[in-house]
């Protein structure tokens, strides 16, 4: 079978691209999870200097009622001796039932009273599913440390990585396509 030029340069982009993809694909991931991380943080970071700025904790709670139904992922406020002192979902979820005064022992309020900010996923057995959870230590206006955790389905997550590696193939596809006429 005789190939011409144009055929052998293309057989062989195609070959190449094959192989590309083979080896990047199983670690095209890891920087879109870490983006998720960052862009979860920066979020609950977010979160965090809206409340820093009020005196009490009545304040902070006030605010966060208020602007709840512009909230689209879970937000929870504990104290430093991890009492509950808002979330947003459980409020909804458990109704009456709702303590807001329980305490939690989330791991990754540990890690943020330890760290300053923290990511962790985990199984919810209130939503009874995996969730991204990030929280951030910050001090009140009047000096008081709180701990604003927040999260968000990992399902959504991962959803969300397999569009953008789809999406990586497809352009690498049409790269090879490209760079083939």
């Amino acid at each position: 079978m005789n190939l011409t030029f144009r055929q052998k340069l293309f057989l062989s982009l195609f070959i190449l691209f094959f192989t590309f993809i083979a080896i990047i694909f199983p670690f095209a991931h890891i920087p879109i999870i870490t983006l998720f991380q960052k862009a979860l943080l920066i979020q609950t970071e977010s979160f965090s200097r809206k409340l820093e700025v009020m005196s009490t904790k009545e304040e902070m709670i006030k605010f966060l009622h208020e602007k709840e139904y512009t909230f689209f992922i879970r937000v929870s406020v504990m104290d430093k001796p991890g009492n509950v002192l808002y979330d947003s979902h459980a409020e909804r979820i458990l109704g009456e039932h709702f303590d807001s005064g329980f305490i939690t022992r989330h791991p990754v309020v540990a890690m943020a009273l330890e760290n300053g900010s923290a990511y962790k996923e985990a199984y919810s057995e209130l939503f009874r599913q995996r969730l991204a959870y990030t929280a951030v230590a910050f001090r009140s206006k009047g000096g008081e440390q709180y701990i604003v955790r927040t999260a968000y389905p990992v399902r959504y997550i991962e959803d969300m990585i397999g569009f953008f590696e789809l999406a990586l193939v497809f352009l690498s596809s049409f790269l090879l396509f490209l760079f083939s006429l």
